[in-house]
């Protein structure tokens, strides 16, 4: 009997401490990666993220050291922008 308690304890406890998954909504995957030109003559180096909540694009334009760390299916997060 004691035993049956035991296993149904560890059970209950193990089951109570899950946590369901959340995704992070300032993340998403990379889905294109361009150089364009800006009005000022500067380039762009844009790269479009798929967000993993809302499944929208935004595209933004990043430094050089950033666009070069990620390619087309990399998984991104953006600070500072919320969620889009």
């Amino acid at each position: 009997m004691k035993r049956i308690i035991l296993i149904l304890s560890i059970s209950l406890v193990s089951l109570a401490s899950c946590k369901k998954y959340e995704p992070d909504c300032t993340c998403g995957v990379v889905t294109n990666d361009a150089l364009t030109t800006n009005t000022d003559g500067s380039t762009c180096y844009s790269l479009t993220v798929k967000n993993d909540c809302s499944g929208n694009l935004k595209t933004w334009c990043f430094p050089a050291s950033t666009w070069y760390d990620y390619a087309v299916g990399d998984n991104m997060c953006v600070s500072g922008v919320g969620t889009w």
